[in-house]
Order: structure tokens, then C-alpha cells, then sequence
């Protein structure tokens, strides 16, 4: 795989986790004709007492996990493209030196 490659797919992947890292709540609908606006009132409610005590701070260590784990992730895609660049630089040195030898 060429550094090129190397470079877009671990671009490509963090802008996928960093597109994906922050969880959100959904809104609440119902569907139901009539009494469709009662449950979903119902629901809020219950929703903001549960929501303040439970899921918020679920969904804030989460979230803090996931901000962990994506800038662990493209700190490491840094080092990997620097080493592949590294690698690179290498390749070609072996390579001049190659030739150096055969004369």
C-alpha cells in the first residue's frame, strides 16, 4: 500500500468516527391520530426526569469516550502516515545506494 493510500484511508476513517462521535438524544413523536400529542407530552415529561438523572450523564460519558477515542485514533493515523513517509524516504535511500553498489 502506498503512502498515498495509507494517507486517504486513515482520513477517510477519522472523518467517519469524528462524523459519528457525538451521541444525541432523538426527538420524541407519536403517531397515534388524537391522543398522539398526550403520549408524546406524557413521555417528555418522564423523558426530562429520567433524561436529567440517568441519561444525560450516560450520554455525556459516552460522548467523552468517544472524543478519547477518535483523537487517540488520529493522533496514531498521524504518527502511521509519518511513519510511512519514513518508510518512503527509506525505500528510495535503499534503492540509490543500490545502485551506488553495482559500480
Amino acid at each position: 500500500m502506498s503512502f498515498d493510500e495509507i494517507n486517504a484511508r486513515l482520513r477517510e476513517v477519522s472523518r467517519l468516527l469524528n462524523e459519528r462521535r457525538t451521541v444525541r438524544p432523538g426527538m420524541l413523536r407519536s403517531g397515534v391520530p388524537v391522543i398522539g400529542p398526550l403520549i408524546t407530552w406524557v413521555r417528555r415529561l418522564w423523558n426530562n426526569v429520567a433524561g436529567r438523572h440517568y441519561v444525560e450523564p450516560l450520554v455525556g460519558e459516552t460522548n467523552r469516550f468517544h472524543e478519547g477515542v477518535t483523537l487517540v485514533f488520529d493522533v496514531a493515523g498521524e504518527q502511521m502516515v509519518l511513519l510511512a513517509a519514513q518508510v518512503q524516504r527509506m525505500q528510495e535511500q535503499i534503492a540509490v545506494l543500490k545502485q551506488r553498489v553495482r559500480f
